[in-house]
């Protein structure tokens, strides 16, 4: 038995999560993203950067808010706001 099979379950449920959300991230830095200027990077200080916005299927309720995963196409800095 590993030290994740003896985790107590609220750790399993967090790593679970994290993996997943990890995973949507990725996905979405994956895809083009609509290109603006509206974001400046905190690495090369090029306005060049592409955003995808998302809203989590488990937050859809109105007083969620969406996350915008930011990517600097000039460097490739990857940032988030929500």
């Amino acid at each position: 038995m590993t030290s994740f099979d003896m985790a107590p379950e609220r750790l399993k449920k967090l790593r679970d999560e994290l993996a997943r959300e990890t995973i949507v991230e990725h996905q979405i830095m994956e895809q083009q993203g609509n290109p603006t200027d509206m974001f400046k990077c905190s690495e090369c200080d090029s306005t060049n950067c592409a955003y995808t916005e998302v809203q989590k299927p488990e937050n859809r309720s109105s007083e969620q808010g969406i996350t915008v995963h930011v990517c600097c196409s000039n460097c490739g800095h990857t940032w988030k706001y929500t």
